[in-house]
């Protein structure tokens, strides 16, 4: 699982005494270790009320509980994989601080922030514990320097975790590192450009709070570790790196200006600034650089990145969709503003009154929702089927065939017609209809083409029956349907409603030839649908 954090969270590292200790070599250097147990996947662990449990998640069988790792994993609530995955933990010690807490493969890495208690030196060290997902006991535990205690007993901080690894920046040594969770073994170490230093060291950012001057300004998933640099020239530097090998993928240099925001998520780097942003994909492609009215939302998904910029006063650009493969927007929804988030393979976006639903591929809007929403409303929205929210909730089942209503066998039976040829229509995408919304026929010798839709089908016959009121065309003879109005003084295009269906038949020029479709149509109807209800 690949994850974006805000700028000032912090992941939990590994690391022994002794590695620290070693001035890394001006190239990334691979180093053997002892042998990491297979992972165990599949482990689910949560903490609540000072207990930590585990669990097998496809049994939910119990496989430990621990009260000796609640000041750790309270509150937790992650799945060990092959890869890592992550989760937030609350931030309610004392005096160690809960950050969060990372896995890779069996090892649960969790991180405290401690206080030193000198008001004259406010700073804070990281304390990394970590703990074996099979059987809850932590294997090891290390304590860092402070910020300021140089390369003696440096200060470090995680950037995040890859299959087997656990990725630390290191600012005082200037060296990315990444650690083997069995016991902390240096699998790679990576050294910053010559000019550069982390980003986490207080010289880098003269802007840093001074109660809080430490941040984390580098993160690492499965994908991409991404190191944020401050050099020389004031310039801040992206340096993406292989979290496998610890080579140096790409370097790109940002004008000067105080720190950015940068988040990771699938390899994708998301550099922020109140007013700008940049996108930059794991192989170093810059998908976007742009200048904006606020600090931008953004989700991956579908092999994009979708980007929201506009706020709900109406400034901004809107919504739109950037291929990670080719830099190009493949789609824009300029007229949606507000926040963008993604749940259950679609892209939703909230704005102040409304939750629009929109179709990842093409940015159509599948479900609009108004305020005030429930989070029953907003889970329905999330789960329903493609169309249900353009379908006003009615499930497709509900809507009829339109080649169904008017049988050309029907039509070319009554005295005066020739045969004719059936042509469906398929409905809308946004529809998500596998049945045709429209059929046309048209007849195989000299005649009228007639044509029968399908206008909606409505949740009640109440709502049917006011929509059909709204018209003001002249009433249709009863034995055409319940309820049926032509469409103007021609007579050759009628409105009819049953039940809850509305459904429009035509034969432009042909009185005569209309009446008799819209009887057959109204026969069909009443066939497909027996109770007044219209209810399939």
């Amino acid at each position: 699982m690949s994850f974006r954090r805000p700028l000032h969270s912090v992941l939990s590292p590994a690391i022994a005494a002794v590695a620290l200790l070693v001035v890394p070599a001006a190239t990334p250097v691979l180093r053997s270790s002892l042998a990491t147990p297979a992972p165990i996947t599949g482990i689910h662990i949560s903490g609540k009320d000072g207990t930590v449990t585990a669990k097998i998640s496809s049994s939910d069988r119990t496989l430990w509980k621990s009260t000796q790792t609640s000041g750790l994993l309270d509150q937790t609530n992650l799945l060990t994989t092959e890869s890592e995955s992550r989760a937030e933990l609350p931030e309610d010690l004392e005096d160690e601080e809960r950050k969060a807490a990372v896995s890779t493969g069996r090892y649960v890495a969790a991180e405290t922030e401690i206080e030193s208690g000198n008001p004259n030196h406010p700073d804070t060290q990281r304390r990394i514990t970590v703990i074996d997902a099979l059987t809850g006991l932590p294997t090891w535990s290390i304590l860092s320097g402070y910020p300021g205690g140089g390369r003696a007993r440096p200060f470090f901080y995680l950037m995040g975790a890859a299959p087997g690894k656990i990725i630390i920046d290191v600012p005082a040594l200037r060296t990315i590192r990444a650690l083997d969770p069995l016991d902390g073994t240096i699998l790679w170490e990576t050294d910053l450009p010559g000019d550069c230093v982390s980003a986490a060291l207080p010289s880098a950012d003269p802007q840093a709070d001074e109660d809080d001057p430490i941040q984390v300004y580098s993160l690492a998933d499965r994908n991409l570790a991404v190191a944020m640099t401050r050099c020389e020239d004031r310039r801040t530097s992206l340096i993406g790196i292989d979290p496998a090998t610890g080579r140096v993928r790409w370097e790109r240099r940002f004008p000067p200006s105080g720190l950015p925001e940068l988040s990771l998520e699938e390899g994708v780097s998301i550099l922020s600034h109140p007013n700008s942003v940049t996108i930059i994909d794991k192989g170093g492609l810059i998908l976007a650089d742009d200048l904006v009215y606020r600090s931008p939302s953004w989700v991956i998904a579908a092999g994009a990145v979708i980007i929201s910029d506009g706020d709900w006063s109406g400034n901004g650009s809107g919504v739109r969709s950037i291929s990670r493969s080719s830099g190009q927007i493949t789609w824009s929804r300029p007229d949606l503003l507000g926040e963008v988030g993604t749940a259950a393979g679609k892209i939703h976006v909230e704005s102040e009154n409304a939750l629009i639903v929109l179709d990842p591929a093409d940015g159509h809007t599948l479900v609009t929702l108004s305020a005030p929403l429930t989070e029953k409303d907003i889970e329905a929205a999330l789960a329903a089927p493609p169309g249900w929210g353009v379908r006003g909730g009615v499930p497709a089942a509900d809507w009829p065939d339109a080649c169904a209503l008017l049988p050309p066998a029907e039509l070319t039976s009554r005295p005066g017609t020739g045969g004719y040829v059936t042509t469906p229509i398929a409905a809308p995408p946004e529809l998500g209809l596998t049945t045709p919304l429209a059929c046309e026929l048209t007849p195989e010798r000299k005649g009228t083409l007639v044509t029968v839709s399908v206008v909606r089908v409505y949740t009640s016959v109440k709502e049917a029956t006011e929509a059909m009121e709204t018209l003001s065309g002249e009433k249709a003879a009863p034995d055409v349907a319940e309820h049926a109005s032509y469409f103007d003084d021609e007579r050759d295009a009628v409105t009819i409603r049953h039940g809850r269906v509305i459904v429009t038949v035509e034969a432009f020029g042909d009185r005569t030839l209309l009446r008799q479709a819209g009887r057959i149509t109204g026969e069909q109807l009443r066939e497909l649908y027996p109770s007044r209800k219209g209810s399939p």
